[in-house]
């Protein structure tokens, strides 16, 4: 579960359980205690009001000792009682004659003679506060069981959040702190499918393509020393026969210097390959798609390389079953590129005099296909995976023969790439390589 999800449940989970333990606390703890206090309240403030009754019974038939006793009684704190007759006038002073309260807000009490006859009535009000009810030791009860209750989620939520957070960016950053050229023993692999896993995934991948780029990058020097060094040891090799050996004749000389002219050629071609390479990577980042016609595209290209081909006295014959409508977000200098590599190899390595290459174009499972094949030598099949590495090479003394640095099938794969598109290699059904371009229509 991702962790935008996981921790706004976990927190309502919390939430809600806090809030539903605290309402069951207080259900059957705080509000029983209350009850319980203001029951023994009323029975104490009850004890009191038949207290005050049968003192007045006492003092009974003297009425002027009675109205003396609730005079004193009335200057206590929240206690008020007033003396009435039967007929609920009062007697002496009425102490709620100032405020106009009703006597439906008092407790009534009758006072009896020894004949058993109600002769007098007693109004008695207790006020009641929060201090009576002793609501404090509740509340500080409530905040105690919080404040545990808090501090419990607190500690836990900090152990969950580090083996969920904390302890996976840690090793994280251990990882990425310790990245070098030298491929770590045991891969960077996690179960977990939240945003974190993702993290760890993408870190791994990022391990894969700096190690591939470290080795590429290595490939890649050893390659240009590997290919500048054959050259030039042939070079200091004639400037070598032509400064020590007098005795060369004239002929001999301009052979030397014709080689080594050759050669120079050879190394400046070199060069210039590897610039185009790394210019045409660096450009591939900038490079704006824009709809592409398939069919157009297609058709020109096709007649492009018919006509060049025939002034090589070679064939490309061609074919397609598109309708005009099927279109693609391309960049067409950079695609045209791709077939120019693509038919300078089959002609470069196709191994035969009548070479022969067809090209082909349809749409599959809504791609833009091509597939240029020919006739020649073609390459075995444990090696055409390996075809669009850079630098690869099936045989390098062909290579050497027929020129070239393996990095022309390499630009093409770039460029497919940066279409959204792949390239493959498979064994043509003329005898020869067949590439298999795809790019998603639009």
């Amino acid at each position: 579960m991702k962790l935008k999800v996981r921790l706004p449940i976990m927190f309502s989970i919390l939430v809600i359980g806090l809030t539903a333990l605290i309402a069951v606390y207080i259900k059957t703890y705080v509000i029983e205690s209350i009850f319980s206090n203001v029951q023994e309240l009323r029975e104490e403030r009850q004890a009191a009001d038949e207290s005050i009754r049968q003192e007045a019974e006492k003092l009974y038939p003297d009425i002027e000792a009675i109205k003396k006793y609730v005079r004193g009684l009335n200057d206590q704190e929240k206690l008020t009682v007033g003396l009435y007759d039967t007929g609920f006038r009062p007697i002496g002073e009425d102490p709620w004659a100032a405020d106009g309260e009703e006597c439906l807000d008092r407790q009534w009490h009758q006072v009896k003679n020894a004949e058993g006859e109600t002769v007098l009535l007693l109004g008695i009000l207790n006020s009641v506060g929060p201090d009576d009810v002793e609501l404090g030791p509740a509340f500080e009860q409530v905040f105690i069981v919080l404040l545990l209750c808090l501090s419990v989620i607190f500690v836990g939520l900090c152990f969950h959040f580090h083996y969920l957070i904390t302890k996976p960016i840690q090793r994280l950053n251990n990882r990425l702190g310790g990245i070098q050229s030298v491929p770590y023993s045991r891969p960077l692999a996690v179960s977990r499918k939240d945003e974190i896993g993702e993290l760890y995934r993408h870190v791994g991948e990022m391990e894969v393509r700096l190690l591939q780029s470290s080795k590429e990058q290595n490939d890649m020097i050893a390659a240009i020393a590997h290919d500048i060094k054959t050259p030039l040891t042939s070079v200091n090799g004639f400037v070598e026969l032509l400064l020590t050996k007098d005795s060369l004749t004239e002929r001999d000389r301009r052979d030397y210097l014709s080689l080594i002219e050759k050669k120079s050629h050879h190394l400046t071609e070199l060069i210039q390959e590897f610039s185009a390479f790394t210019k045409n990577e660096a450009q591939l980042a900038d490079i704006a798609l824009r709809p592409v016609n398939f069919k157009r595209f297609f058709e020109s290209t096709a007649v492009e390389y018919e006509e060049e081909l025939a002034g090589l006295h070679l064939s490309l014959t061609w074919s397609h079953t598109l309708s005009g409508s099927e279109t693609f977000l391309g960049h067409e200098p950079m695609l045209r590129r791709v077939f120019a590599n693509l038919v300078s190899n089959s002609v470069r390595y196709g191994g035969r005099e009548e070479l022969s290459i067809r090209l082909r174009g349809f749409v599959r499972n809504e791609d833009a296909v091509m597939e240029l094949e020919d006739n020649g030598v073609g390459v075995p099949e444990m090696h055409l995976d390996a075809l669009f590495q850079k630098f690869y090479t099936v045989d390098p003394s062909r290579q050497i023969a027929a020129g070239g640095t393996g990095l022309g099938l390499a630009s093409c794969k770039s460029i497919l790439e940066r279409h959204g598109g792949t390239i493959e290699a498979f064994k043509s059904s003329l005898g020869g390589l067949g590439i298999r371009i795809r790019i998603p229509t639009s």
